[in-house]
Protein backbone atom coordinates (compact mmCIF):
# COMPACT_ATOMS: atom_id res chain seq x y z
CA UNK A 1 0.00 0.00 0.00
CA UNK A 2 1.48 3.81 -0.93
CA UNK A 3 1.97 5.94 2.02
CA UNK A 4 0.81 9.63 1.04
CA UNK A 5 4.24 10.68 -0.70
CA UNK A 6 3.85 7.58 -2.68
CA UNK A 7 0.79 8.10 -4.25
CA UNK A 8 1.22 11.80 -4.91
CA UNK A 9 4.56 11.37 -6.37
CA UNK A 10 3.75 8.15 -8.87
CA UNK A 11 0.07 9.67 -9.19
CA UNK A 12 1.10 12.31 -10.67
CA UNK A 13 4.57 10.70 -12.65
CA UNK A 14 1.46 8.70 -14.37
CA UNK A 15 0.80 12.51 -15.94
CA UNK A 16 4.04 12.99 -17.12
CA UNK A 17 5.73 9.80 -18.21
CA UNK A 18 7.77 11.06 -21.20
CA UNK A 19 10.15 13.67 -20.69
CA UNK A 20 9.73 17.55 -22.67
CA UNK A 21 9.80 17.36 -25.88
CA UNK A 22 13.10 18.62 -27.90
CA UNK A 23 13.18 22.69 -27.14
CA UNK A 24 11.65 22.63 -24.18
CA UNK A 25 12.66 25.59 -22.16
CA UNK A 26 13.50 24.16 -18.72
CA UNK A 27 10.80 26.69 -16.88
CA UNK A 28 12.33 29.04 -13.54
CA UNK A 29 11.17 27.65 -10.79
CA UNK A 30 10.90 29.76 -7.41
CA UNK A 31 11.63 26.24 -5.49
CA UNK A 32 15.18 24.59 -4.86
CA UNK A 33 16.13 21.45 -3.14
CA UNK A 34 19.52 20.36 -2.12
CA UNK A 35 21.96 17.96 -0.21
CA UNK A 36 23.98 20.03 2.27
CA UNK A 37 26.70 17.26 1.33
CA UNK A 38 26.45 19.50 -2.13
CA UNK A 39 27.81 22.80 -0.56
CA UNK A 40 24.97 24.54 -0.63
CA UNK A 41 25.38 26.17 3.06
CA UNK A 42 28.79 27.45 2.01
CA UNK A 43 26.97 29.79 -1.07
CA UNK A 44 24.57 31.74 2.12
CA UNK A 45 24.80 35.42 2.52
CA UNK A 46 27.00 36.73 5.03
CA UNK A 47 25.57 38.98 8.01
CA UNK A 48 28.17 41.33 7.63
CA UNK A 49 26.39 42.90 4.41
CA UNK A 50 22.48 43.75 3.60
CA UNK A 51 21.87 40.17 2.03
CA UNK A 52 18.17 39.33 3.06
CA UNK A 53 16.54 35.86 2.70
CA UNK A 54 14.41 36.08 -0.41
CA UNK A 55 12.39 33.03 0.92
CA UNK A 56 11.93 30.68 3.11
CA UNK A 57 14.47 27.91 3.93
CA UNK A 58 14.26 24.45 5.80
CA UNK A 59 17.46 23.22 6.75
CA UNK A 60 17.46 19.88 8.46
CA UNK A 61 20.90 18.56 9.89
CA UNK A 62 20.85 14.74 10.07
CA UNK A 63 24.46 14.71 11.14
CA UNK A 64 26.95 16.86 11.54
CA UNK A 65 28.31 20.25 13.63
CA UNK A 66 29.40 23.67 13.96
CA UNK A 67 27.33 26.97 14.21
CA UNK A 68 25.51 29.76 12.51
CA UNK A 69 24.18 33.01 12.85
CA UNK A 70 20.18 33.90 12.21
CA UNK A 71 19.36 37.80 12.77
CA UNK A 72 22.39 38.27 14.92
CA UNK A 73 21.77 35.49 17.43
CA UNK A 74 24.01 32.43 17.33
CA UNK A 75 22.91 28.96 17.64
CA UNK A 76 25.13 25.60 17.62
CA UNK A 77 24.05 23.08 14.81
CA UNK A 78 23.24 19.22 15.92
CA UNK A 79 22.21 16.35 14.71
CA UNK A 80 18.80 15.42 13.90
CA UNK A 81 17.70 19.15 13.95
CA UNK A 82 15.50 21.21 11.54
CA UNK A 83 15.72 24.44 11.40
CA UNK A 84 12.86 27.21 9.68
CA UNK A 85 13.92 30.50 8.70
CA UNK A 86 12.10 33.13 7.18
CA UNK A 87 12.25 35.81 4.45
CA UNK A 88 13.98 38.91 5.10
CA UNK A 89 16.01 37.14 7.71
CA UNK A 90 19.70 37.31 7.50
CA UNK A 91 21.67 34.18 8.57
CA UNK A 92 25.34 32.43 7.73
CA UNK A 93 25.74 29.11 8.54
CA UNK A 94 29.75 27.60 9.76
CA UNK A 95 29.51 24.06 9.76
CA UNK A 96 32.01 21.39 10.10
CA UNK A 97 33.29 19.18 7.85
CA UNK A 98 31.15 15.99 7.27
CA UNK A 99 28.01 17.60 7.71
CA UNK A 100 25.05 15.47 6.13
CA UNK A 101 21.39 16.73 5.71
CA UNK A 102 19.29 18.54 3.19
CA UNK A 103 18.18 22.27 2.25
CA UNK A 104 14.90 23.25 0.70
CA UNK A 105 14.04 27.00 -0.19
CA UNK A 106 11.55 27.76 -1.89
CA UNK A 107 9.30 32.10 -1.89
CA UNK A 108 7.05 33.66 -0.93
CA UNK A 109 4.68 33.17 -4.23
CA UNK A 110 5.54 29.63 -4.53
CA UNK A 111 4.45 29.23 -0.92
CA UNK A 112 0.79 30.51 -1.44
CA UNK A 113 0.45 28.73 -4.65
CA UNK A 114 0.87 25.59 -2.91
CA UNK A 115 -2.17 25.82 -0.92
CA UNK A 116 -4.35 26.83 2.19
CA UNK A 117 -2.43 23.87 4.41
CA UNK A 118 0.88 24.53 2.96
CA UNK A 119 0.78 28.51 4.45
CA UNK A 120 -1.04 27.72 7.60
CA UNK A 121 1.51 26.56 9.15
CA UNK A 122 4.47 29.16 8.46
CA UNK A 123 2.22 32.24 8.34
CA UNK A 124 -0.55 31.62 10.86
CA UNK A 125 1.19 28.87 13.47
CA UNK A 126 1.47 31.90 16.59
CA UNK A 127 4.26 29.55 18.13
CA UNK A 128 6.31 29.39 14.95
CA UNK A 129 5.81 33.49 14.60
CA UNK A 130 6.62 34.06 17.78
CA UNK A 131 9.85 32.47 17.57
CA UNK A 132 13.06 34.27 15.66
CA UNK A 133 14.68 30.85 14.72
CA UNK A 134 11.64 27.61 14.99
CA UNK A 135 13.59 24.79 15.44
CA UNK A 136 12.02 21.04 15.25
CA UNK A 137 13.88 17.60 16.31
CA UNK A 138 13.29 15.32 13.75
CA UNK A 139 12.39 11.91 15.79
CA UNK A 140 13.06 8.48 14.57
CA UNK A 141 9.91 7.65 13.78
CA UNK A 142 9.01 10.35 11.38
CA UNK A 143 12.42 10.63 9.74
CA UNK A 144 12.21 8.29 7.40
CA UNK A 145 9.27 9.67 5.93
CA UNK A 146 10.59 13.50 5.73
CA UNK A 147 14.11 11.87 3.79
CA UNK A 148 11.15 9.96 1.44
CA UNK A 149 9.61 13.38 0.59
CA UNK A 150 12.94 15.47 0.48
CA UNK A 151 14.92 12.97 -1.94
CA UNK A 152 11.52 12.89 -3.92
CA UNK A 153 11.79 16.57 -4.24
CA UNK A 154 15.57 16.80 -5.52
CA UNK A 155 14.54 14.34 -7.86
CA UNK A 156 11.59 16.26 -8.89
CA UNK A 157 13.76 19.39 -9.04
CA UNK A 158 16.28 17.79 -11.19
CA UNK A 159 14.34 16.98 -13.82
CA UNK A 160 12.68 18.66 -16.60
CA UNK A 161 9.35 16.75 -16.76
CA UNK A 162 5.77 18.72 -17.44
CA UNK A 163 3.70 19.32 -14.40
CA UNK A 164 6.79 19.73 -12.67
CA UNK A 165 6.16 22.70 -10.66
CA UNK A 166 2.63 21.03 -9.59
CA UNK A 167 4.50 17.68 -8.14
CA UNK A 168 6.70 20.12 -6.00
CA UNK A 169 3.99 22.09 -4.40
CA UNK A 170 1.94 18.90 -3.65
CA UNK A 171 5.00 17.70 -1.91
CA UNK A 172 5.81 20.93 -0.32
CA UNK A 173 2.09 20.84 1.04
CA UNK A 174 3.15 16.96 2.37
CA UNK A 175 6.21 18.66 4.02
CA UNK A 176 4.34 21.31 5.72
CA UNK A 177 1.07 18.97 7.43
CA UNK A 178 4.00 16.98 8.74
CA UNK A 179 5.20 20.40 10.44
CA UNK A 180 2.38 20.88 11.47
CA UNK A 181 1.60 18.21 13.63
CA UNK A 182 4.85 18.26 14.96
CA UNK A 183 3.79 21.44 16.24
CA UNK A 184 0.09 20.82 16.94
CA UNK A 185 0.35 20.05 20.47
CA UNK A 186 2.47 23.50 21.10
CA UNK A 187 0.31 25.66 19.26
CA UNK A 188 -2.53 24.16 21.60
CA UNK A 189 -0.27 25.21 24.37
CA UNK A 190 0.69 28.62 23.12
CA UNK A 191 -3.33 29.48 22.32
CA UNK A 192 -3.60 29.42 26.65
CA UNK A 193 -2.04 32.32 26.46
CA UNK A 194 -2.87 36.01 26.17
CA UNK A 195 -3.18 37.44 23.35
CA UNK A 196 -0.73 36.56 21.14
CA UNK A 197 -1.24 38.77 18.60
CA UNK A 198 -0.71 41.98 21.36
CA UNK A 199 2.59 40.23 21.78
CA UNK A 200 3.18 40.43 17.82
CA UNK A 201 1.85 43.67 18.00
CA UNK A 202 4.51 44.71 20.75
CA UNK A 203 7.79 43.21 19.10
CA UNK A 204 6.74 44.87 15.59
CA UNK A 205 6.46 48.44 17.52
CA UNK A 206 10.12 47.61 19.33
CA UNK A 207 11.63 46.59 16.07
CA UNK A 208 10.54 49.66 14.22
CA UNK A 209 10.81 52.16 17.49
CA UNK A 210 13.76 50.94 19.86
CA UNK A 211 15.50 54.08 18.71
CA UNK A 212 13.15 56.82 20.58
CA UNK A 213 10.91 54.40 22.87
CA UNK A 214 12.65 52.62 25.58
CA UNK A 215 10.02 51.99 28.33
CA UNK A 216 6.71 49.60 28.73
CA UNK A 217 4.39 52.56 28.94
CA UNK A 218 5.23 54.31 25.52
CA UNK A 219 4.25 50.83 24.25
CA UNK A 220 1.13 50.54 26.25
CA UNK A 221 0.45 53.86 25.20
CA UNK A 222 0.81 52.94 21.26
CA UNK A 223 -1.50 49.63 21.69
CA UNK A 224 -4.38 51.43 24.32
CA UNK A 225 -3.76 48.88 26.60
CA UNK A 226 -2.19 49.13 30.06
CA UNK A 227 1.44 49.06 31.14
CA UNK A 228 0.13 46.62 33.11
CA UNK A 229 -1.68 44.20 31.39
CA UNK A 230 0.61 44.42 28.62
CA UNK A 231 3.27 42.97 31.03
CA UNK A 232 0.96 40.46 32.21
CA UNK A 233 0.10 40.06 27.98
CA UNK A 234 3.55 39.37 27.07
CA UNK A 235 4.87 36.97 30.42
CA UNK A 236 2.04 34.69 29.39
CA UNK A 237 2.62 34.50 25.63
CA UNK A 238 6.76 34.25 25.68
CA UNK A 239 7.49 33.34 29.19
CA UNK A 240 9.44 36.77 29.64
CA UNK A 241 8.90 40.28 30.89
CA UNK A 242 8.27 43.08 28.59
CA UNK A 243 11.08 45.11 29.70
CA UNK A 244 13.19 41.80 28.89
CA UNK A 245 11.90 42.07 24.56
CA UNK A 246 12.58 45.80 24.83
CA UNK A 247 16.65 45.39 26.09
CA UNK A 248 17.34 42.83 23.70
CA UNK A 249 15.72 45.22 21.27
CA UNK A 250 18.43 47.30 22.29
CA UNK A 251 20.66 44.60 22.25
CA UNK A 252 19.75 43.20 18.67
CA UNK A 253 20.10 47.04 17.50
CA UNK A 254 23.70 46.89 18.72
CA UNK A 255 25.00 43.44 17.50
CA UNK A 256 23.38 44.59 14.14
CA UNK A 257 25.22 47.43 13.59
CA UNK A 258 28.37 45.31 15.15
CA UNK A 259 28.14 43.42 12.69
CA UNK A 260 26.89 45.23 9.77
CA UNK A 261 28.41 48.43 10.07
CA UNK A 262 31.84 47.31 12.01
CA UNK A 263 31.19 50.27 14.48
CA UNK A 264 32.95 50.50 17.87
CA UNK A 265 30.97 50.47 21.11
CA UNK A 266 31.47 54.26 21.21
CA UNK A 267 29.80 54.84 18.30
CA UNK A 268 26.93 52.31 18.78
CA UNK A 269 26.89 53.45 22.34
CA UNK A 270 25.84 56.90 21.38
CA UNK A 271 23.87 56.11 18.58
CA UNK A 272 21.82 54.21 21.07
CA UNK A 273 21.54 56.94 23.72
CA UNK A 274 23.99 55.81 26.07
CA UNK A 275 25.68 59.08 27.38
CA UNK A 276 28.06 56.86 29.55
CA UNK A 277 29.89 54.13 27.72
CA UNK A 278 30.99 52.37 30.86
CA UNK A 279 27.24 52.31 31.28
CA UNK A 280 26.50 50.66 27.82
CA UNK A 281 29.06 48.36 28.57
CA UNK A 282 27.83 47.17 31.81
CA UNK A 283 24.04 47.07 30.07
CA UNK A 284 25.31 44.67 27.12
CA UNK A 285 27.15 42.56 29.23
CA UNK A 286 24.45 41.94 31.56
CA UNK A 287 21.82 41.73 28.64
CA UNK A 288 23.68 39.63 26.01
CA UNK A 289 25.93 37.55 28.85
CA UNK A 290 29.05 38.02 26.81
CA UNK A 291 31.01 41.30 26.89
CA UNK A 292 30.89 43.46 23.77
CA UNK A 293 35.08 42.89 23.00
CA UNK A 294 34.89 39.28 23.33
CA UNK A 295 31.49 39.73 21.02
CA UNK A 296 33.23 41.64 18.05
CA UNK A 297 35.71 38.50 18.04
CA UNK A 298 33.11 35.71 17.74
CA UNK A 299 32.45 38.31 14.28
CA UNK A 300 36.17 38.09 13.36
Amino acid sequence: MLNATQYLYKSNLSLINESAPAGFLRQKIQFEANRLEDGCLHRQPSPKNNDRLSGYEVIWIKSGSGSFWVDMEKYDIRDNMLYLLRPGQRHSFKPNEGMQGYRVWFSDEFLYMSGSQTTQFLSENQLVKSLNLPILEISQEIQDDIEEIVRAMIREYSTNFQFKSDILKGLLRILMIYFSRKFEFHENSASKCADSELFEDFKLLIRKNILIKKTVSEYARDLAVTPCYLSEAVKKASGFTASYHIQQGIIHEAKRRAICLGESMKEIAYYLGFNDIAHFSKFFKNQAGINFSDFKKTIA
